[in-house]
């Protein structure tokens, strides 16, 4: 048992490291696309008679259909590893149950998702001016 959590711990640190030198690009993409979206229905569109908050509405809505989005890649990734050249027959002949492989892909798109979402909330309250305070949140409510 202990073994198995070494290599599952190994498989889901190497997961994270290949991740990393694109986690720079998510969150660039992430902030000229919320700073679109922002400036176009936050200073833009009240000219046409929506609410002038609607652009932080918007930055909120981002923020929560990026794990969304973040899940849907996932799944298709998992399908086609699935289905093609079956890379993932690999994962199946280490020595971790085959349950602790698929908990792998789940906890490391978690991760993934985590780290960008997470990174985004901050650069989006610092570059938007948002209002509204993080007191209220907790570690435990992310989870």
């Amino acid at each position: 048992m202990k073994e198995e959590l070494k290599t599952f711990y190994a498989l889901v640190c190497r997961d994270i490291r290949i991740f990393m030198p694109s986690y720079k690009d998510r969150i660039l993409n992430l902030a000229v696309w919320g700073s679109i979206v922002f400036l176009v229905f936050d200073k833009i569109m009240p000219f046409t008679g929506i609410s002038a908050g609607y652009g932080t509405f918007l930055i909120a809505g981002n923020i929560a259909t990026l794990g969304l989005f973040d899940a849907m890649e996932s799944v298709f990734v998992t399908l086609v590893d699935c289905q093609g050249d079956k890379p993932i027959s690999y994962y199946l002949t280490l020595p971790v149950s085959h349950s602790m492989v698929f908990l792998r892909i789940a906890i490391t798109n978690a991760l993934k998702s985590l780290f960008v979402t997470l990174s985004f909330i901050p650069l989006a309250k610092l570059c938007f001016g948002i209002s509204g305070s993080f007191a209220r949140f907790h570690g435990l409510n992310l989870v």
